[in-house]
């Protein structure tokens, strides 16, 4: 190949080239994951049911010990499955006062359903 005045064609000439691109086949999706209730923003979780109604238990971390046998660890729950809001860490706290009421779930869902 031979340009005049540009490329003589005894030099070697190098092409690169590349791509990159992501194709979602899926789509988004429009389900709801994990909203917690008003409720639950202040540690509530009483009426917190798993999706065939059944109440979730909430234990205390703090309560950890070994079970009796060595096989495993124990926890006891936390009363009425409520968090006192003493033990909400600081991050926690100040969370929820800058958030105030915005961001809370407005689907009208039964409060700690799966709905």
């Amino acid at each position: 190949m031979f340009i005049p005045k540009v490329y003589d064609g005894r030099n070697k000439t190098f092409f690169f080239g590349a791509a990159e691109w992501f194709r979602n086949r899926v789509g988004a999706s429009s389900d709801f994951f994990s909203v917690p209730s008003q409720e639950m923003y202040q540690g509530d979780f009483s009426n917190w049911v798993d999706n065939q109604g059944r109440r979730v238990p909430i234990y205390d971390p703090n309560t950890t010990r070994p079970r009796e046998g060595g096989t495993g660890f124990a926890r006891d729950p936390f009363a009425n499955n409520r968090i006192p809001q003493a033990r909400f860490s600081t991050l926690a706290a100040n969370y929820l006062n800058v958030i105030g009421n915005v961001g809370l779930p407005n689907t009208g869902a039964t409060p700690g359903s799966s709905a």
